[in-house]
């Protein structure tokens, strides 16, 4: 649904819902869960919050399970914060393992690669995360970030690794290169 500046995933900016009819996605996981009893899924969507109402019609299914499965995958933080009212839901599902592709916590770099919220709004959104999903039980969110952006520097990096150390400890996150050749943004 989302173009970021450097992404090159085939199906870029589709409309309305491609997903998984519901029967069929409540039937795979009685059927794994009744067979082998999995319960815990990770979630192959490259934005799993890019619409409420996928969240909400997969929310429904689950509770109609007579299990509680736990769920994966990876949510966009900005959408998160700017959409509080998702988080109630994403409970409902037990969606409780989040990792959030935050790339940078850089203004210039941010707005280059097509992150559209300030990065200290971020911050300050991914701390209300933490807290309101751990205070609520078992939580893991996971942060990602990407070395090798224009503008950020040695020095910037090492400032988000730092306010990572210093505010995300019982989380994870980790720092990844990325080299984009002959790029111009």
């Amino acid at each position: 649904k989302f173009k970021c500046a450097y992404c090159n995933f085939p199906v870029l900016g589709v409309k309305g819902d491609y997903g998984r009819h519901m029967d069929n996605a409540e039937l795979q996981l009685r059927d794994a869960h009744d067979r082998f009893g999995v319960t815990q899924y990770l979630i192959s969507d490259e934005t799993f919050n890019d619409r409420t109402e996928k969240i909400t019609k997969i929310a429904d299914m689950v509770e109609t399970l007579n299990f509680r499965p736990f769920f994966a995958s990876h949510i966009r933080a900005d959408l998160l914060i700017a959409r509080p009212h998702e988080r109630e839901e994403l409970l409902r599902m037990n969606f409780i393992g989040h990792f959030y592709g935050v790339e940078t916590f850089h203004p210039k770099a941010a707005k280059i690669i097509g992150k559209g919220m300030d990065p200290e709004k971020v911050k300050a959104g991914l701390l209300e995360l933490k807290e309101y999903f751990s205070a609520r039980g078992p939580y893991r969110g996971s942060v990602g970030i990407v070395v090798g952006l224009p503008h950020e520097t040695k020095e910037t990096i090492t400032k988000s690794q730092e306010w990572l150390n210093k505010n995300w400890n019982g989380q994870s996150f980790a720092v990844y290169p990325l080299i984009i050749p002959s790029l111009e943004l």
